[in-house]
């Protein structure tokens, strides 16, 4: 493709990143509408063509999309985290990584995340703990993806760091893709370990409500080693 060809397609980037910008700048009112396609084109000084490029990225980011009818326009709206961690996962499939070094990536962040999570721990805290732990006493077959983050996300939680917990978010969420085989498929002994995590879970839970950072952070990597162990091949 030639120069002039790239041309709208980075006019389109800069514009939604710009857009993105102003968004962010006004407190993220989700639901708001920003104002219609010409409104936005005059206001942005573009095209007709890199507007729409640029609301495309929008729309694929989760950052806004277009509402149609009277009173539409371009509306914000709430990030979700899965375009983050499809974006992650088709760099790692690229980069040929394998299991191994995503749960050893895992290892290091939930190491962090127990520290912080011992450190910070309030009365509310211990209650998300408590609760994550109980939840999972009723989880059936079926709601397995959610007792495979529950308990390591409610930690995120407490811990208080926003970007941490989105990066943890898009690291269970690729370790879900490594399992999804075993999941649907509930493969001899899985009930067996679906039962030693949760008791993982309660003996991790227990650290950390005791204030033990030492126990409570042995615990995990003994944890994310032994799910590490029943892993199958790696799709990446």
């Amino acid at each position: 493709m030639s120069p002039a060809g790239q041309q709208p397609v980075k006019t389109a980037e800069r514009l939604a990143a710009q857009i993105v910008e102003d968004i962010n700048s006004a407190g993220w009112p989700v639901g708001e509408v920003l104002g219609n396609e010409p409104e936005l084109m005059g206001r942005y000084g573009v095209s007709r063509n890199a507007f729409r490029e640029a609301v495309r990225l929008l729309e694929h980011l989760d950052a806004a999309r277009m509402r149609e009818g009277r009173g539409g326009g371009l509306m914000v709206t709430e990030p979700r985290a899965e375009p983050v961690t499809h974006a992650a996962a088709i760099v790692l499939r690229r980069q040929g990584v394998g299991v191994a070094e995503l749960y050893d990536a895992r290892a290091a962040l939930e190491v962090d995340i127990v520290g912080r999570a011992v450190a910070r721990l309030d009365d509310n805290g211990a209650a998300l703990i408590r609760d994550a732990v109980a939840a999972e006493r009723t989880v059936t077959p079926d709601e397995i993806r959610g007792h495979t983050r529950s308990l390591h996300m409610t930690l995120a939680e407490v811990a208080g760091n926003r970007p941490l917990t989105l990066f943890l978010d898009s690291l269970i969420s690729l370790s879900d893709e490594y399992a999804r085989s075993e999941l649907e498929e509930r493969v001899p002994a899985f009930d067996d370990r679906l039962q030693r995590s949760h008791e993982a879970h309660g003996a991790i839970a227990d650290a950390v409500l005791a204030g033990d950072l030492e126990t409570a952070t042995r615990r995990m990597r003994v944890h994310l080693a032994a799910v590490l162990e029943w892993m199958p091949e790696p799709w990446i």
